[in-house]
Formats: structure tokens, sequence, C-alpha cells
């Protein structure tokens, strides 16, 4: 599979270059000539005697660089430089960009510079209000949650430039959408790759502190009392789960962690689910504990990222299959172009997963009438839960239906007596 890297890019190639160090450290936004540094930036590859060729000499040339080479960048790769919003950014990506297009043979489409606006080092709070933002919207929206990207690319995180702020913010996106995150010191001859961790959130506790979190990003920071006193039904004992979403901004004040900033990606993108009638019409007339799963997972499945932490790849099939640990319950479909995720099959048995899956492909599905999924049935907690208490509450939710139905009562869906 064709790879796709989202690259933090830094000035060490204006160090290789040796670039004037005041005229690098000058204030310069993003839209200035900055004619001076491009020119001693030119001059300096230039007089290196450097052969884009030779593997060896184009690691000297940045972090960027030298990663990219060890990560085995083709001619049929693509590469995302994610710039600072000021002139010595924009100048050093541009470089950048030339050298790879000569380094490794892509074309001038396939290295895409992204500014990345607010991201400076000079405006505390507009790097937190604004930078930020747009690193994660840029990234998880960009690319992270994008089908035509998911379906085309093994996507690679690579924060190697630029401010190091911004690392724990990429590292968390790439644990939450379970992407491949690689690192290398500037010059060192290896590569660090961190897996994607089996890593993810509970959407029950992230919805509860909803009201909470839109309080901080109104004021930027709060007493941290305040923001506990905004999560519903809070209790101190939880006051651990909570901390997660926070993090310490001095005096007693807290903001927003990497963490709370990174699960909000997506957010403006399509949450809907998509069924064939048959799997509506199957859930619907079925009552078990592997229909109670299913429906829990649908209900989920809408979340970009709840998706990407449950997301399987089954060989020799387009589809992408949802899975929960230890269960035999899957979902399996695909995710179009208008960010929808549309459910082709509904699995109770592990068997049947493996028999009926193979080979599948999206165009199969071309003329397939599928329906927006839609459950009001109080499914208790939505979120993983343990084994034994997963099942002690399926067990009261069906004999509660069971017992509407033989007192000739119609079922009050979900609700538990």
């Amino acid at each position: 599979m064709k790879k796709l890297v989202i690259s933090t890019i830094g000035t060490s190639i204006a160090s290789f270059c040796s670039v004037d160090r005041d005229l690098m450290k000058s204030v310069l936004d993003w839209d200035s000539k900055a004619d001076e540094i491009k020119g001693q930036l030119r001059e300096g590859l230039k007089r290196s005697g450097i052969d884009l060729q030779n593997r060896e000499h184009r690691r000297q040339i940045s972090a960027e660089l030298n990663a990219l080479d060890r990560i085995g960048i083709s001619s049929d790769d693509s590469v995302v430089l994610l710039a600072s919003d000021n002139a010595q950014g924009r100048v050093c990506s541009e470089l950048l960009k030339e050298v790879i297009i000569e380094s490794f043979g892509l074309k001038s489409p396939q290295v895409e510079v992204k500014r990345i606006k607010g991201m400076q080092v000079y405006d505390a709070e507009t790097l937190r209000r604004e930078g930020i933002i747009n690193l994660i919207d840029t990234v998880a929206g960009g690319y992270l949650t994008n089908p035509q990207i998911e379906n085309s690319y093994e996507t690679i995180i690579n924060p190697v430039g630029g401010y190091k702020v911004i690392v724990p913010f990429l590292t968390v996106l790439g644990m939450l959408y379970r992407k491949r995150i690689v690192y290398i010191f500037e010059h060192s001859g290896t590569l660090i790759e961190i897996p994607p961790l089996p890593f993810s959130y509970d959407l029950d506790l992230y919805e509860r502190a909803k009201p909470a979190i839109r309080y901080i990003e109104e004021e930027t920071a709060v007493p941290e009392q305040a923001f506990f006193a905004k999560i519903s039904g809070y209790c101190h004992d939880e006051k651990d789960l909570f901390s997660s979403f926070i993090e310490p901004a001095g005096n007693g004040m807290v903001t927003l962690s990497p963490l709370t900033f990174c699960l909000q990606s997506g957010r403006d993108k399509p949450r809907e689910v998509k069924v064939t009638k048959e799997i509506q019409e199957y859930l619907n007339t079925t009552r078990n504990a592997p229909v109670l799963a299913l429906k829990r997972m649908l209900d989920n499945s809408h979340d970009p990222i709840w998706r990407a932490s449950h997301i399987h790849r089954w060989e020799n099939s387009e589809l992408i299959t949802i899975k929960r640990s230890n269960t035999a319950e899957r979902l399996a479909g695909f995710i179009k172009n208008d960010g929808i995720f549309y459910v082709t099959h509904a699995f109770t048995d592990h068997d049947d997963y493996e028999r009926i899956l193979g080979n599948n492909k999206v165009s199969d599905f071309a003329n397939t009438e599928f329906i927006f999924w839609e459950n009001d049935e109080d499914l208790g907690d939505p979120s993983d839960e343990s084994d034994a208490l997963r099942k002690d509450r399926d067990r009261l939710l069906i004999e509660n239906k069971d017992l509407k139905e033989k007192i000739g009562d119609k079922p009050d869906r979900g609700k538990i007596f």
C-alpha cells in the first residue's frame, strides 16, 4: 500500500545551510518575502556538494529528510509538511519540498505544504486557542478521517521537526486513530517506531465531561473545582477519571489536555451510520445478548475515534471490520466520501465472519439500499465494560422485555425494574 507521511517541519535545514542565526530568530510573518533567508538556504545547499541521489548525503541535510529516507519513501508515496506560522517555516518547508521531489522522484502534487495558522511560540494564548486547534483539525480532519486517504494509504505520523510542544498532540492522535508513529533524532541512524497502542476512550465519560470542556474552551483556563462542578453527576471518587481531560495552567487553574483536544478532532465530520434493510430488520426482530452487543456497536460506530480504535482489516477484503475484544460480534462495511459508515454485514458468529467476509469489494454493494441506523432503545452504558457486568445487564434487559410481552404490555424500551 502507498504511504502518506505527515511530517512536522522545523528549521534544521537552515543549520545545515548555515543561514544567519539572527535572521532565523527574527519575527517574520508567513507572508513576508524572506528573500534573504531563501537565498542563503539555496546557496548553502548548492555549496555543500550534496548529491541528493546519495542516501547518506541527503540524510545529513535535515531531520525531516533523514526520517523520510529511513521510512522508505518511494515515487508512489505522498508527504504532507506541517509548517509553523512564520516566514521561516514557510521558506524551510518550500525548500524541503523541492529536495524531497528531487530525492525521491515524487511530483509536486504529492508533496503538500500545509500552513498551520497560529502555530508559533511567541504568543502562548494564540498557540493554544488557534495553533493547536488548527494543527489537530488539519491532521485529523484533513487526513486521519478522510475516507479516500484511509482506503488508499498507510498513514504515518512523523513528528520529527518543529516545536516540541506539538509532539504529544500528534502522538495522541496516532494512538486514537491507530496510526503508525515514527520519530528520529536529528542525525541519528535509528528510526524509533511507536506502534498503534490498544488504546480507546470511554464515550460515556467524555459525554458527561462535554459541558465542562466547553466551559474551558470559552475561558481558556478555569479553577479546577469549577471544571468538576460542570460535570453531570460528578462525585469526588471520579476525580482521577476526569483529570485526564485537563492539565495544570498555574495558580490553581486548569486548561484542556492534549487528549481532550485530540478527542474533539473530526467534530465537524458527518457522524452517521447506515445499514442494510436486512440488518435493521434482523436487529429489530431478534432478542438475545449478541444482538444487544451489535446494537451498542452500531450506536458507537458513528464516532470516528471509537471506530478507529476497534477497526480491523480483513485479508482479501476491501471492507473494514469493527470488533470488540474477546467477543464474536462484528460489523463489516465501508466509509464513503460523505464520511458515513455503511454497514453491510452484522455477525454474531465468528465462523460466519470468516466464511462470508473474504474477497468482498466495495463495488459489490453499489446497488444495495442502505437506511440510516436509528435506535431509541436504552442499552445501558455504551462503552466497553467488564464481561461479567455486561452479561448480567444484558440478561436483565432481555428478561424485562419478555416479561412485558407475557403480561400483554408493550415493552418499555430499556427500562429495567
